[in-house]
């Protein structure tokens, strides 16, 4: 921490320059930081629904009504689909379903929450920014406001941050962090008062406990504290003063570890990579933590799928590389240990990042830049205090610094604005993701079903081929044979399929698929044999038992097909199809009958 002096003063005059002058208050910096956000991001609310965005918002029944609750907050985030993952957010689904009850469907609503929250962030980060300023100089009261609007400013047009932002999805990352700064803002609040107070420590806790709620980071806060408490003491205490201050933080992550274990069923009981040593868990731990920094300082070639390549030795050049990158890290972090205005910055980039490099515990997109959405706070706050360091101490290179700086900011504000466009669609969406990771299957699989939807056949068999080239996967082949099916490939379409019920025998989709292929060639046994496969698997099927139904009215067999259709009647009454077919088949055997009851009165005379 910089301490005042006559020194410091002097200077502080000499190096006044236009930027530090105006009559700048609080309110009307953070309205034109608001300003600046909707500025930024106001072409997102053109954008539609888009990636997860389908699933959680469109087919989620959980947002629609209050009686789901007890089920968000007793389950895991994809429960509404029957899917275990290691993600507990029950505030992500409460957020939607707000949404839902204010805009119905409507994605702009859904968009507008975003940016509203980014800009809540972001002007939080101006107030905790300008708190920490008068503890680092407090012989420059000007810097308390233009230093955190530089803070606040960069960090409201990072590029980084369109996939927070942009993405109705990104609700999460952007919900955690406002409690989380929120948190750490009353924290800062009731540090500085030499009375107790009781009142806002109480909000500081609810308000990091409804940061677990949204996302797992938030159990990284009370690092961030003790970071704080470390780089701005104010008062000499002792250990168990620390512990009373942290215990109320410690006994709401308690209740939300019982409220997690509740609804998975463990910690993280879902576990990625299970290839990988220990080993090559820490190093590959070191080549994300390069990743991300590299990210948050050149945000360039971003996009919403990163292929993440395990490396399994540091004599690798980027096991060596990030073994550097995150021994120098380390270097200046404990270099900076008495200075306490860089050492919390440094802290802050790193201490959030923790639980994402956790490889076993974090999703399928095991490198994602929502990732760094708080941690980028760290980043800006750090450039903040390097410009009141150059204004104070090198006042000849502050106009080339500030000037520097604005080209950033403009170039960083364009880039969120293009970035921001790519999130409009899904076609968009996944054709810049499978342009910037080619390697990657799931990108190429999800354009192929979106070319698919529009009629565009022939590309979506490209990009299938591709998904399967790099990965054959049971679906991929269901999806590259119904593409043939669609161009009247029959055969190339039962070859696709068979591959899949290779790969996945049980997959009663992919038996379905190639019994409706062989019906469609005429080979009806064929397809009979397929359909009873999958009324043997799932015999509370109301769809399996009318297909074998028909299958076998088609063939001619209307004493096979009327038990099958009357199972899927009464599986599913309300289905007027099912009906409709059980009428035909009954109305064909009673006419056989009447026909043959006719035969046999001609006989007898």
């Amino acid at each position: 921490m910089l301490k005042s002096s006559g020194t410091s003063i002097r200077l502080q005059e000499k190096c006044r320059f236009a930027w530090l002058e105006g009559k700048a208050t609080p309110s009307r910096l953070i309205i034109v930081i608001v300003i600046i956000v909707f500025g930024v991001f106001s072409n997102a609310l053109f954008n539609g629904f888009v990636y997860d965005d389908i699933p959680q918002v469109v087919q989620n029944p959980w947002i629609r009504e209050v009686r789901f609750i007890p089920d968000i907050f007793s389950t895991g985030v994809w429960a509404f689909q029957g899917t275990n993952t290691n993600y507990y957010r029950p505030l992500m689904h409460v957020s939607f379903m707000l949404s839902y009850y204010l805009f119905g469907l409507v994605p702009w609503g859904f968009h507008l929450v975003n940016i509203l929250i980014h800009a809540g962030v972001t002007a939080l980060i101006f107030l905790i920014t300008s708190r920490l300023c008068r503890e680092a100089f407090p012989s420059v009261p000007s810097f308390s406001l233009k230093l955190p609007f530089i803070a606040a400013v960069l960090f409201a047009v990072h590029p980084i941050h369109t996939e927070v932002v942009t993405w109705i999805g990104g609700v999460t990352d952007l919900l955690f962090t406002f409690f989380a700064l929120l948190s750490l803002y009353l924290f800062i609040l009731a540090s500085e008062s030499d009375r107790p107070q009781k009142g806002i420590s109480y909000l500081s806790v609810v308000s990091f406990f409804l940061s677990t709620l949204c996302k797992e980071p938030a159990l990284t806060l009370p690092l961030i504290f003790a970071a704080y408490d470390y780089a701005f003491p104010k008062r000499a205490l002792r250990p168990l003063d620390y512990l009373k201050r942290y215990a109320p933080y410690l006994l709401a992550a308690a209740v939300y570890f019982i409220l997690r274990f509740n609804a998975l069923g463990g910690f993280a009981p879902v576990r990625r990579h299970g290839e990988l040593s220990l080993f090559q868990y820490l190093i590959n731990a070191l080549l994300l933590f390069r990743q991300y920094l590299e990210k948050l300082i050149l945000p360039v070639n971003l996009t919403a799928y990163h292929v993440f390549s395990p490396i399994s030795s540091l004599s690798e050049w980027q096991g060596f590389l990030s073994l550097a990158t995150a021994a120098a890290f380390l270097i200046a972090l404990f270099a900076l240990k008495k200075n306490g205005p860089f050492f919390f910055g440094l802290s802050l980039v790193l201490i959030p990042l923790l639980p994402v490099l956790y490889i076993p515990g974090v999703g399928e997109n095991t490198f994602a830049e929502r990732y760094l959405y708080l941690p980028s706070f760290g980043y800006v706050f750090l450039v903040a205090m390097v410009v009141g360091n150059v204004t104070l101490y090198r006042p000849r290179w502050t106009s080339t610094l500030i000037i520097t700086l604005m080209v950033i900011t403009c170039l960083y504000a364009v880039g969120t604005m293009r970035r921001n466009v790519v999130w409009k669609d899904d076609y968009r969406f996944w054709s810049d993701v499978v342009k910037k990771s080619p390697d990657s299957p799931v990108p190429h699989y999800n354009l192929g079903c979106i070319l698919s939807a529009q009629g565009r056949i022939d590309e979506a068999v490209e990009e299938f081929q591709s998904a399967i080239h790099l990965h054959p996967a049971a679906v991929a082949y269901k999806s590259l044979g119904a593409a043939y099916q669609k161009k009247g490939l029959i055969s190339e379409a039962i070859k696709q399929y068979s591959l899949a019920i290779q790969l996945q025998p049980d997959d009663a989709e992919a038996h379905t698929y190639l019994a409706a292929a062989y019906a469609e060639s005429g080979a009806l046994d064929k397809a009979i044999q397929q359909f009873l496969y999958v009324v043997e698997q799932h015999p509370n099927s109301a769809d399996a038992h009318y297909n074998l139904g028909t299958a076998y009215l088609e063939k001619g067999l209307t004493t096979e097909a009327i038990p099958q259709l009357e199972s899927a009647v009464r599986l599913s009454p309300s289905e007027p199809q099912f009906r409709s077919t059980l009428n035909e088949a009954l109305s064909i055997k009673h006419r056989v009958r009447e026909g043959s009851g006719r035969n046999d009165r001609k006989e007898d005379q």
